[in-house]
């Protein structure tokens, strides 16, 4: 039996923490798009809908946090 996270969002922004610290370079910009709410990575993060999935309003959010608006 799988025992449920207690704070997804805390424990998804420590695995994508992880991530990034561990790249050679730490990336330019990067964005991230997930359906949990990530406050410790709000700025990067485009939420989502579990339900409807990636949509063009997403996507239109998504670039001026890359840096290519």
């Amino acid at each position: 039996m799988r025992v449920r996270d207690p704070n997804p969002g805390e424990t998804r922004c420590q695995e994508i923490q992880q991530w990034l610290d561990s790249r050679p370079a730490r990336p330019e910009s990067f964005v991230i798009l997930d359906d949990i709410d990530l406050d410790m990575l709000a700025a990067f993060q485009v939420k989502t809908d579990a339900e409807a999935g990636l949509l063009d309003e997403h996507v239109e959010t998504a670039v001026p946090i890359l840096g290519e608006a």
